[in-house]
């Protein structure tokens, strides 16, 4: 194996060599009949304009002007020269025998000459594309420092909808596009980096981890991508977009494009670049601080060993804060104290956090020369969380380069390649991780009394034995996590005339996660260990053909065709202690009681595919573009293995083809498109395997066949998408009005269901179900005033999403797709929309309920239990004995919502003046739902403001009922039919009580501030006497001001089950969401 790997690292080398010899030697060839031709090129001002750029019409010949206006290129005379810079109209010169040529360009207020990089890094102008593509630009990336890219695009596209990680630093965003279009999958887009596809992080093994110590991930690939690296993303929305990339391409395609070195920018260039942010918690739940620890109004702290009353009890059941003496926890001495009862103050929770840190720096270099160009980067992240030994220090490295071989031959190189180090990636959820425990800290409790956690034994230190203390968790049971990824990806690009090319390109992109999960052994606890590595690798490698030709007057075609390779391969392999550790603090297999118990996963899967793609372009004013895709997928079916994926779209500028020249109406473009593409599933869904017991019988090891009876019937998923649309430029192109209209079918979707036993397994894959997508985006950009030293923009974007379920099979009428706690779940039901909600409800007043009081009243023997009858009605909730009535033993029903949400929109505004700017943007989403655990743990627990309050009588809820006391439910009693008097006890009704859906149920209604930046560019002509050639400084915000948020103390954008699966709409222990400020720093010369 080392020979063959040694082998292929010397025909690389060799390969190298070869191609750089190559460059010297085509580098002698000389065309005699061409002219080097040099000038400036200026703009409206009669100011240089750098990186324009100029090349030779219908050929693959060009060069960018450098900083100051300046190009020279080889040409043939007769040719001509097209000048061209974004924003401003493409300009074309024919080549006399002169040698000088300069121009000057004017401003295009239309910008039709924008170019947006498309599927299989296509660049096209967008005029010319006939589906939604929206540009994010490096300086829109990179305005508040934040190290996560995709955190990045919130409210800046419409139908693409991000939401921040619940699970801290570095947690994987939740992207959606255009809605959920697969039960099966996470809907999570590709992630395409320089034409190379980015593995994802996850593995059979984080999922282990994940089961093992809580939710936790470990990031999404963009997460090892340095934002600062990045000069645009693309983001494909539609099918017609994406059918390129076949079944990848099902949820959407996110483009990267790095920075590469300026053609026109000769010589040597150096960009060093800084950000300092701090991070704080956005919004934390916010405890009652009327009472304190205890049960029934009592407490009493002795020994921490049961001496006392209720000195275990960590619920705020306990006696009114009042100030009088009562024993408690001394933290000096671990015994008790007798002091004033009194609360640790609201901020007692807020003083677990901590403030983090982000601190980046980069460097990179430049290097241009006529046939060549080079650019080399490093960066560095440090991020410390705001949760107590969270964190994590990361190393990114670029080479992006370009060489041209000669006046045909092009070679272009990519490597990509980072490092992450984290001595603990916190985990998150019900009962896990420093955030839950610190919640249910007592009130009566310092928390930081709890920092010193540990005693001289190594024991845990608590205000009882064997009690709580979130420092213990986070400082000793803590989940080590190393990532290494490296890609690349190389390219030959060959001219074979002027108007046909050949290409061929590789990419590889390789990831290795290592990591443990300690649980430290202590009085109370065996202890554990467990480590795991991921190996995770894939190669693409395609060849294309293009060809541009005129083949008519005013009509030009683009064709292009070619066929591509994938491989993935993962090796995941994992192990565990069994029965303890035998010491403590030795963290390793060989500590384990009992004989480590070992899993080894190897997956791999091969798509082999064909592709061609067509444009005509008539006059400039009319594209139409057809392409098609085979894929032939290994995890498939032989009978089913290949699918097709076809598309069409067309772009008709209607103000070209009319000639309308209008400074009210100065461009309008109608667009249109369709597209099929498919889906396949995870490798090894054919056949059934054998998998390894995590336990043994009597030393030996056990196995058994793994309980899914294999797919062999199984179809691709199936998406058909049309989607049409519009644009306006009005008022001189003050005014910028983008619209569109989608609706997307994903049938045959490739789901495991639950199997009658007699079949011989529990589950099974099979082809069930569709989801139809509709839904409208809208882009409006407006410049409301501009001069020559002042411009104000305001770009906004809305777009709104229904997603509706049918096709299940009668015996599969609902399809649970995502269960909760207690019974509540999100479905995908026939006729219903997806992700509508069912959980238990209340009993409500309507005739036909009260008409069935008699047969309810005998047979309601606790609160809860109902009769056989279930009576859902619309008006006040039923009381029995002053409880709520409802069917938490009688089943689930359907609550009539959905959690997706209704709409989301982005608004943001930028002023310049001279070279100082404000940017900011607010981020909106309106409607859907979301059900809280946390709320409900707090109920239970007393930690919730309404448990301590007054009742409608103006008395204390927790005061006795013989007093006026107690909770006065506001509903109907449903043996009198009049409102609701009786008194109930609070305790009993809020500890006791197991809560409907609805009560747990909160709007999702989320609006922020999302971005804050306040810049200065020094002048450039200060900069030019200084020997440099752009300086910037500014002032950053992010989630500065939550403007609107329904779920209290729970920023709803982050309450979310993670990226990992479609659990939008369950909270369950989410870490904070943050705010941060900070400045950023770069400096160019």
């Amino acid at each position: 194996m080392k020979n063959k790997q040694n082998k292929k690292q010397f025909l690389l080398a060799l390969i190298f060599c070869q191609l750089i010899f190559a460059q010297h030697i085509f580098a002698q060839e000389a065309t005699s009949t061409k002219i080097e031709v040099t000038g400036v090129v200026t703009d409206e001002f009669d100011m240089p304009m750098p990186y324009v750029n100029v090349y030779v019409k219908n050929t693959r010949s060009g060069t960018l002007t450098d900083f100051d206006g300046n190009y020279n290129i080889r040409v043939t005379p007769g040719q001509v020269l097209v000048f061209s810079y974004v924003g401003y109209s493409n300009l074309e010169k024919t080549v006399s025998e002169s040698t000088e040529l300069s121009v000057s360009l004017v401003p295009d207020t239309s910008e039709l000459s924008e170019v947006v990089v498309t599927a299989l890094g296509i660049k096209k102008e967008k005029k010319a594309i006939g589906y939604a593509v929206d540009a994010i630009s490096a300086d829109e990336i990179n305005s508040t420092g934040e190290p996560n890219v995709l955190l990045n695009l919130s409210a800046k596209a419409p139908g693409v909808q991000v939401s921040g990680s619940a699970n801290g630093v570095d947690g994987s965003p939740r992207v959606l596009i255009r809605g959920v279009t697969s039960l099966s999958s996470d809907n999570q887009p590709l992630y395409v980096l320089d034409g190379l596809p980015l593995l994802s992080n996850r593995s059979l093994s984080e999922s282990l981890f994940t089961s093992s110590s809580g939710q936790s991930d470990l990031g999404n690939p963009l997460s090892d991508i340095n934002p600062n690296d990045i000069e645009n993303i693309s983001i494909l929305k539609g099918a017609s977009a994406t059918a390129l990339y076949g079944a990848r391409g099902a949820n959407g395609v996110i483009m990267i494009t790095t920075k590469k070195g300026k053609s026109g920018q000769k010589g040597w260039g150096v960009n060093l670049s800084t950000s300092t942010t701090f991070q704080s918690a956005l919004i934390l739940p916010e405890p009652q601080l009327n009472y304190g620890q205890g049960n029934n109004g009592e407490f009493s702290y002795v020994d921490g060993n049961g001496a006392g009353t209720n000195e275990s009890d960590t619920r705020l059941w306990g006696p009114r804060y009042n100030g009088q003496p009562i024993s408690q926890w001394d933290p000096e001495t671990g015994g008790s104290i007798v002091k004033p009862w009194l609360p640790y103050g609201s901020k007692n929770l807020d003083n677990f956090f901590e403030t983090g840190h982000t601190y980046q720096q980069n460097i990179s270099l430049t290097h241009v020369t006529e046939t060549s160009n080079a650019r080399l980067s490093l960066g560095h992240q440090d991020i410390k969380g705001i949760t107590p030994n969270t964190g994590l220090e990361r190393i990114t490295g670029s080479f992006n380069s370009t060489f041209r071989l000669g006046e045909k031959l092009s070679l272009n190189f990519v490597a990509t390649g980072s490092t992450m180090d984290s001595d603990n990636r916190t985990s998150y959820g019900f009962g896990n991780g420093g955030m839950w425990q610190a919640l249910f800290i007592p009130t009566n409790i310092d928390i930081r009394d709890l920092r010193d956690y540990k005693d001289e034994f190594g024991n845990k230190k608590s205000f009882y034995q064997n009690g709580p203390n979130p420092y213990w968790d986070l400082y000793e049971n803590v989940n080590p996590v190393t990532r290494t990824r490296f890609s690349f990806n190389v390219g030959l690009d060959y001219a074979l005339t002027d108007w046909m090319s050949l290409q061929a390109n590789v990419f590889q992109d390789t990831n290795t996660t290592e990591y443990e999960r300690i649980v430290a052994k202590h009085l109370f606890n065996t202890g554990s260990y467990q480590e795991g590595i991921d190996l995770n690798k894939e190669i693409n490698a395609d060849v294309r053909l293009n060809i541009n030709q005129d083949i008519y007057k005013d009509l030009n075609v683009n064709f292009m065709m070619g066929a591509a390779n994938r491989n993935e391969k993962t090796n995941s392999k994992f192990a565990s202690t069994d029965g303890g550790l035998l010491v403590s603090g030795v963290y390793n297999l060989g500590n384990s009681a009992k004989p480590a118990t070992v899993n080894n996963r190897k997956t791999e899967k091969e798509v082999s595919s064909v592709f061609s793609s067509v444009e005509f372009n008539f006059k400039d004013y009319w594209y139409a573009t057809f392409t098609g895709r085979n894929d032939w997928s290994s995890t498939l079916p032989k009978d089913n293995w290949s699918f097709f994926y076809p598309s069409a779209s067309t772009s008709f500028i209607f103000t070209d083809a009319l000639n309308i020249k209008s400074k009210l109406l100065t461009y309008g473009k109608l667009r249109g498109s369709w597209a099929k593409v498919g889906n396949d599933t995870q490798p090894y869904a054919l056949d059934r395997f054998i998998t390894r017991s995590s336990t043994a019988f009597n030393g030996q090891p056990v196995a058994g066949i793994d309980n899914v009876i294999p797919a062999t019937t199984l179809v691709p998923e199936e998406s058909t998408s049309f989607e049409v649309g519009g644009e306006l430029y009005l008022f001189d192109s003050k005014v910028k009005l983008d619209i569109a209209y989608y609706k997307n079918e994903s049938s045959n979707q490739l789901i495991q269901v639950e199997n009658a036993w007699e079949r011989g397994a529990r589950f099974a894959f099979i082809n069930a179900g569709t989801i139809t997508n509709k839904g409208i985006e809208v882009k409006l950009d407006i410049t409301p005033f501009e001069t020559k030293n002042f411009r104000w923009d305001i770009n906004m974007n809305w777009s709104r999403n229904r997603g509706t379920v049918s096709g299940f099979p009668e015996d599969l009428v609902n399809f649970k797709h995502i269960a909760a706690w207690f019974g509540p779940e999100i479905r995908a039901t026939n006729g219903e929309p997806y992700g509508h909600i069912v959980g238990f409800e209340y009993f409500r007043d309507t005739q036909d309920a009260l008409a069935n009081v008699p047969n309810m009243a005998d047979d309601f023997n606790n609160f809860g239990y109902t009769a056989e009858n279930n009576i859902y009605g619309t008006g006040q909730i039923l009381t029995k004995d002053g409880f709520p009535m409802h069917n938490q033993w009688r089943g689930t029903r359907d609550l009539g919502v959905s959690a997706p949400l209704d709409w989301t929109a982005g608004i943001s505004n930028s002023f310049r003046y001279k070279d100082f700017n404000l940017n900011f943007l607010f981020d909106l989403r309106y409607g859907g739902k979301i059900i809280s655990t946390t709320y409900q743990y707090m109920s239970l627990n007393g930690l919730n403001p309404e448990s301590a309050g007054d009742n409608i009588n103006g008395v204390a809820v927790r005061e006795s009922t013989e007093n006026g006391g107690g909770f006065i439910f506001e509903g109907i009693d449903v043996e009198t039919g009049e409102p609701n008097t009786t008194a109930i006890s609070t305790q009993d009704l809020y500890a006791n009580f197991n809560y409907p859906t609805s009560a747990l149920m909160r709007d999702a209604t989320n609006i922020k501030l999302k971005e804050l930046s306040i810049g200065y560019r020094l002048d450039r002509k200060v900069t030019k006497k200084l020997g440099l050639s752009d300086v910037n400084i500014s002032l950053v915000g992010r989630n500065l001001w939550l403007i609107k948020n329904n779920l209290d103390g729970i920023d709803t954008e982050t309450a979310n089950m993670g990226s990992l699966n479609n659990g939008s709409g369950f909270e369950t222990g989410s870490l904070p969401n943050t705010k941060s400020f900070g400045m950023n720093f770069s400096v160019s010369f």
